[in-house]
């Protein structure tokens, strides 16, 4: 068992001297501190989507992903009885499995920029609260 070092309000030099993390040791993903001070400061990422431009276009993919695929697999399940081949019955099938990928990505995507939104800048913190989540599981499982 690794044990933790507080690292945070350090009043002394010599208290420094004893919890100061190395350079190499801080953005690693490994918590070396009881208050995540080495993975959550100013020179590692705080959020789960970094970036307005980034932000702004995964939103826009996942709805649009997610609109527009429900909408094809739609269209396309309505004209699987009109289908007079099997060829074309099997051409439809294939395109509407395609959709349902197309559709669980979009999905994935809105889902993970809906909790970026919701934890914002304090997912670091509370990164644990989120990785330790039935949520964070279901859709882990569902990328595989």
């Amino acid at each position: 068992m690794v044990r933790m070092r507080r690292c945070a309000r350090i009043t002394s030099v010599a208290a420094h001297l004893k919890t100061r993390i190395p350079k190499w040791r801080k953005c690693d993903r490994n918590i070396d501190c009881e208050d995540l001070t080495d993975e959550c400061n100013e020179d590692c990422g705080k959020e789960i989507i970094e970036g307005i431009p980034l932000k702004v276009s995964s939103w826009m993919i996942g709805m649009s992903a997610s609109a527009l695929n429900t909408f094809m697999i739609i269209q396309h399940v309505k004209s699987l009885r009109k289908s007079s081949t099997t060829l074309s019955l099997l051409n439809k099938i294939l395109i509407i499995t395609i959709g349902l990928g197309d559709l669980l990505v979009g999905g994935y995507l809105f889902s993970i920029s809906a909790i970026d939104l919701h934890f914002g800048s304090t997912y670091c913190i509370r990164q644990t609260l989120w990785r330790s989540s039935d949520y964070c599981t279901a859709l882990g499982s569902s990328a595989r």
